[in-house]
């Protein structure tokens, strides 16, 4: 196809996955896993690579919300310093996609093994993360490029950051104050 017609069948690619992902989805899963968050003394959220923007990306909303979560973006030592501290009343989500990455996959055993909640988030049933973690949420990221789409797992990231508001509004409405304080003080935005 032209660039144009690629362009297109890309953005319907974008399309399809979040209609697969809104027809296959458990509401009451990504409940059950956001009361699981609020309970959990510290949240880590594992993702590597590429999938380190969506770590990213949801450990901000998580701690602007008042949340204890940290992300772990890189592998090595910083990951293994990660996973030393956790404990029985920690969770770990793990995010990796495709045949999975060995590091992360490896995170989710020793954060299991640790007695920390593991919830992985990826996009098939052959994914080692599957086996490995207490539970899991699939995510489709079929695409026409090379990387993998992203768009199906944020909505789930985001699916879960108002599943979260929603299941404690009063604790999300005081974190959410702090921040508003900020915004009105002028201080940050022009």
């Amino acid at each position: 196809p032209s660039p144009e017609q690629a362009t297109l069948n890309s953005l319907r690619q974008e399309i399809d996955n979040l209609q697969r992902l809104a027809a296959e989805i458990k509401p009451e899963q990504i409940v059950s896993v956001a009361r699981r968050i609020r309970e959990a003394n510290r949240i880590l959220v594992v993702g590597l690579d590429l999938a380190g923007t969506l770590s990213d990306h949801l450990i901000y909303t998580l701690q602007s919300i008042g949340l204890n979560a940290q992300a772990a973006t890189s592998g090595g030592g910083r990951l293994r310093n990660h996973l030393v501290s956790l404990e029985q009343l920690d969770l770990v989500i793990a995010i990796t996609f495709r045949r999975g990455l060995r590091e992360t996959v490896g995170a989710a055993q020793a954060a299991r093994a640790a007695g920390a909640y593991t919830v992985a988030l990826t996009d098939s049933e052959l994914s080692p993360l599957v086996n490995l973690c207490h539970e899991y949420i699939l995510t489709p990221i079929t695409s026409h490029s090379f990387t993998g789409s992203y768009v199906a797992p944020l909505a789930v990231i985001n699916a879960l950051v108002v599943a979260l508001a929603n299941c404690d509004p009063s604790h999300t409405l005081e974190a959410l104050g702090k921040i508003n304080k900020e915004y009105e003080s002028g201080q940050r935005w022009c």
